[in-house]
């Protein structure tokens, strides 16, 4: 699992959100692992597997890990 209950992540273009469950659902015939996401600022509950790549997920940073990446940004190599 990448992320654990109680983490703060990113979610697609939903925002910011809250890990409160991870949860075995049923796709395609196949038990997955999912994540139950609770946006912050949405009204509202998200169920999505947890080895998707397809929707963009990442965790949120702290304030020293946002300097440090701002510090490294000369460093990093364009795409």
């Amino acid at each position: 699992m990448r992320f654990s209950i109680g983490d703060l992540i990113i979610y697609g273009e939903t925002g910011v959100c809250r890990v409160e469950e991870i949860v075995d659902k049923e796709f395609l015939g196949e038990i997955r692992p999912c994540y139950k996401l609770q946006p912050l600022y949405q009204s509202c509950m998200i169920f999505t597997r947890a080895d998707v790549e397809s929707v963009f997920m990442r965790p949120i940073i702290n304030k020293e890990e946002a300097d440090k990446l701002i510090e490294n940004i000369k460093n990093i190599e364009p795409a």
